[in-house]
C-alpha cells in the first residue's frame, strides 16, 4: 500500500497522479481517469483519521470516462486499523462497485478503528493478475467508527421437558400401564420460525438405533407412546436448519424411565429343522435349510406384528438380501434351499408403530453351513459408486449400465426402488442411519453402505 495521507473533512482528493499505466514497450499508455474519493455524511476529522458516527461511508466518482464502463472497476479493501500499514494483511472485507458515481457504504463494518483501500482497475490483456485486472491508482484513509454496535447474536431458545403422569425413583421417571408421555416447552422462539425442530429418540438398550419422532419445535408439545415392560433412554435434541438445509443440534436433554404394570416383551424361539451339529454349528445337508419359529407375547394373527426373516452369505460383503415377511402365527416354518457356504439368519419380530414403520422387538440370529449341494457363482457389478459418503441426507448413485437401484435399511426393509439410466441418479433419505444401496443389472450386483447424518 502506498503511504496514508492526511485529509479533510470536505476536501474532494483528486489522486490522477497516483494513477499508472503498465502498458507494454511500444504502446502508448493509456490515459488514466480522474479517480476521486470523498468523505460522506456524519463524519468528522480527527487529526488524520475519519471518525463516523453510525455507517461509514464515502463518496466515489470516476470522470472522463463513460458511466457504468465495464473495463473498469472500483474495490474497497477494509483492514483492522493496527494492520492496514502491513503489505502482507489480509482484508477483513472486500466490496465491490461499478464505475459510476456512488455512495460507498460500510454496513456490518461495526465500532471499531480500520483503514480502507481503494483501487481503481482496469482490464488488461497483460494484467499478472488471476482476474484480468490492471491498478491504475488508489488511495487510502483511515476510519473510525462510532455508535453503530454490532447487534447482539439472537440468543437460542431453550428446552424444557417434563414427564407427565410418571412418579420419579431415584434418577428414573416410572410410568405405569405402559404409557409414556413427556411435554416439551420451546422459549425464545420467533413467531412462525419453522427452521427448529425437535427429533426424539427413544432407546430400549445399547444395540437399538431407532429412528427418531420429529417435531416442529413450538411453544408445548406431547409426546406420548405406549412401551413393554423395561427400561428406557429417551432424547430430546432441539435442532436447527442450516443454510444448507440440514439441521445441527442446539440443545439436548436425556431422560431415564421406566415402564411397569404393561405388557412384557414379546419373545422369539428359533429352532433349526432337519439339521446336525458339528461345533456348536448348525449344517444343513443337500441344500434344504428350514427353521421353526415360536412367537411369545402375541396374539395370533395381530396384523401389527410381522416376521421378518432375512438370510446373507457370510462371506459374501455384497450379499443384502430382502427379507421373507410372515404374519405371526402360533407357529412359523422358514425353509428354503441355499448354495453350499456360510449363512446367517436373522430372525426379527417386527411391529408397526405411530409413524406407519414396522420397527424391531425381538430378534434371533443363527449362523449355519450349507453342505453337498451345487456352488454358487456370483458376478460382481463393477463401476458402481456412491458419493459423498457420509452425507446430510442427499447422494448419488453413479452406475455404469442401466439398472435397478434398491435402499435398504439395517432391519433389511426395502426404503425405495428405481430403475436408472447409466450415468449418475440423485437420492434423498429423510432420517440419519446406515442404509444398503444395491444395484442389479441382469445377473450382476452390487451393494455399497452409505452413512446419512
Amino acid at each position: 500500500m502506498k503511504n496514508l495521507f492526511k485529509l479533510g473533512l470536505v476536501a474532494l482528493m483528486s489522486v490522477c497522479a497516483l494513477g499508472f499505466s503498465r502498458a507494454e514497450e511500444n504502446e502508448t499508455p493509456e490515459a488514466t481517469p480522474t479517480f476521486t474519493v470523498a468523505v460522506g455524511e456524519h463524519a468528522t476529522m480527527n487529526v488524520d483519521t475519519v471518525v463516523f458516527t453510525g455507517v461509514a461511508n464515502f463518496k466515489v466518482k470516476v470522470g472522463e470516462r463513460p458511466m457504468h464502463d465495464s473495463n473498469y472497476t472500483i474495490k474497497a479493501r477494509i483492514f483492522e486499523a493496527d494492520s492496514f500499514a502491513n503489505p502482507v494483511a489480509k482484508a477483513l472485507t472486500e466490496m465491490g462497485y461499478a464505475v459510476t458515481d456512488t455512495i460507498a457504504n460500510f454496513e456490518g463494518i461495526y465500532n471499531g478503528k480500520y483503514g480502507v483501500q481503494f483501487v481503481l482497475y482496469s482490464k488488461n490483456a497483460n494484467a499478472k493478475s488471476d482476474d484480468g485486472l490492471m491498478e491504475l491508482a488508489d488511495t487510502n484513509f483511515y476510519f473510525d467508527v462510532t455508535n453503530y454496535a454490532k447487534p447482539a447474536d439472537p440468543a437460542e431458545p431453550e428446552l424444557a421437558v417434563k414427564a407427565v403422569g410418571g412418579t420419579m425413583k431415584q434418577d428414573t421417571v416410572v410410568f405405569a400401564n405402559g404409557n409414556a408421555a413427556f411435554d416439551m416447552f420451546v422459549t425464545g422462539l420467533t413467531a412462525g420460525d419453522t427452521t427448529y425442530r425437535i427429533d426424539v429418540t427413544v432407546y430400549a438398550g445399547a444395540d437399538d438405533f431407532p429412528a427418531p419422532d420429529m417435531f416442529i419445535a413450538k411453544d408445548s408439545i406431547r409426546f406420548e407412546n405406549t412401551y413393554f415392560n423395561g427400561v428406557y433412554e429417551v432424547n430430546f435434541d432441539l435442532k436447527h436448519q442450516t443454510p444448507r438445509g440440514d439441521y445441527g443440534s442446539v440443545k439436548d436433554t436425556t431422560i431415564i424411565f421406566q415402564v411397569t404394570e404393561g405388557e412384557d416383551r414379546p419373545e422369539i424361539t428359533v429352532k433349526a429343522v432337519g439339521n446336525t451339529l458339528k461345533n456348536d454349528s448348525v449344517i444343513f445337508a443337500d441344500g434344504k435349510v428350514a427353521f421353526d419359529v415360536l412367537v411369545k407375547g402375541v396374539t395370533v394373527k395381530d396384523s401389527t406384528y410381522k416376521l421378518y426373516v432375512t438370510v446373507w452369505n457370510s462371506e459374501d460383503d455384497n450379499d443384502f438380501p430382502e427379507p421373507v415377511v410372515f404374519d405371526i402365527a402360533d407357529s412359523i416354518r422358514f425353509e428354503n434351499t441355499y448354495f453350499n457356504g456360510a449363512y446367517e439368519a436373522a430372525f426379527e419380530l417386527m411391529q408397526l408403530n405411530k409413524r406407519g414403520e414396522y420397527a424391531n422387538v425381538a430378534d434371533q440370529v443363527v449362523a449355519f453351513y450349507v453342505t453337498e449341494n451345487v456352488a454358487n457363482e456370483r458376478v460382481e457389478l463393477a463401476g458402481v459408486n456412491v458419493y459423498p459418503n457420509p452425507n446430510a441426507g442427499t447422494f448419488n448413485v453413479a452406475v455404469p449400465e442401466r439398472a435397478r437401484v434398491e435402499i435398504f435399511g439395517l432391519n433389511g426393509a426395502k426404503m425405495m426402488s428405481r430403475e436408472v439410466n447409466a450415468g449418475v441418479e440423485t437420492f434423498s433419505i429423510d432420517h440419519s442411519g446406515i442404509y444398503f444401496v444395491r444395484v442389479m443389472a441382469g445377473n450382476k450386483t452390487a451393494v455399497k453402505r452409505v452413512v446419512v447424518r
